[in-house]
């Protein structure tokens, strides 16, 4: 059974201080967007997933992207390059994506996730281009670059996806279905419990979604609740099924062309950790030995010939047997 073809895919995570801030007994947006992309990672390791994934923080103390020059790009890490998902990966999750002291426009984010995908995907066969960002959109961000920025996304091909604390719809944040992440509203304020800043960063990213996809853009912006909810139930492994053409012989002069499949086929254990020769890598290399020592401070080492069958209990013989 063949594999299904794979996707590049761009995790694009919000650190900067912002992200932490919440209202009390909420859950800041920054460990919701952590929960979620560990969820999706677990995901992919489970299910053998072939699509290869990198991530991207912003908000940063530190700076590390090849786009990064004369104070442009800053505060924005390129985590990890592209490369399938595995356990080292959410071993660095877990323990290295800790929240920023900085701030970094998230739309400079994008870029420098678009520039990230057109490099390491060139010359290789891909699917799908997705780029997954996960904001609140706390933070004053320029317009003047979004059509360029959009027309890039539609020639390369990038498909888009946003993970909010709050919900896109007007409607949905008046009845409190959001996550709650976002400050209390205060009189003349925009929006539905958001600042001005991510009420025009809501705008921006309404821009964006139905310019690439029309009304259907929508879709593809989610609260990080919701995604959390979806991404708790695993994945299955994708299997494609592959055909090859044969005849069917009924008799001697029938003769048909068809196109057989596997119905069943068994699948593979997954490999096991194996002991093995540190020098040779080989599994026969490696030797057992047994050593006999005593019970001491320094374990002195005696010959088999000087020991004798019992157990570590001294026990003593009654003079009346």
């Amino acid at each position: 059974m063949a594999r299904a073809a794979k996707s590049a895919l761009v995790l694009c995570m919000d650190v900067g201080f912002s992200m932490s801030n919440s209202e009390p007994g909420q859950e800041p947006p920054f460990e919701q967007a952590k929960k979620v992309i560990q969820k999706f990672v677990q995901r992919q390791v489970f299910a053998e997933n072939k699509d290869e994934v990198g991530l991207v923080l912003f908000g940063t103390d530190g700076t590390k992207n090849k786009l990064a020059k004369d104070g442009q790009y800053e505060n924005i890490t390129v985590h990890r390059h592209l490369m399938m998902a595995d356990f080292e990966l959410l071993s660095e999750i877990e323990s290295e994506v800790q929240p920023g002291g900085q701030q970094a426009d998230w739309l400079d984010a994008l870029v420098v996730c678009m520039d990230l995908l057109q490099d390491e995907t060139m010359g290789k066969k891909f699917e799908r281009l997705n780029i997954v960002l996960l904001t609140d959109l706390n933070i004053q961000t320029s317009s003047d670059q979004l059509d360029i920025i959009i027309n890039s996304l539609k020639k390369a091909g990038i498909t888009l996806q946003f993970f909010l604390p709050f919900p896109v719809d007007d409607e949905d944040r008046a009845d409190g279905r959001g996550d709650g992440a976002g400050p209390s509203e205060a009189p003349g304020r925009p929006g539905k419990g958001l600042s001005r800043q991510q009420t025009q960063g809501l705008e921006m990213v309404k821009q964006i979604m139905t310019s690439l996809e029309e009304e259907e853009g929508l879709d593809e912006v989610y609260t990080f609740s919701d995604a959390l909810e979806k991404l708790s139930i695993f994945k299955r492994i994708d299997r494609r099924p592959m055909a090859w053409p044969c005849q069917l012989t009924i008799g001697s002069s029938l003769t048909i062309r068809i196109v057989g499949y596997k119905a069943v086929t068994e699948e593979k254990v997954k490999k096991s950790w194996a002991i093995v020769d540190a020098q040779s890598h080989q599994k026969d290399d490696v030797k057992r030995e047994t050593v006999y020592c005593l019970n001491d401070d320094n374990e002195t080492e005696v010959q088999k010939d000087d020991t004798i069958q019992g157990a570590e209990e001294r026990l003593k013989m009654s003079h009346s047997l």
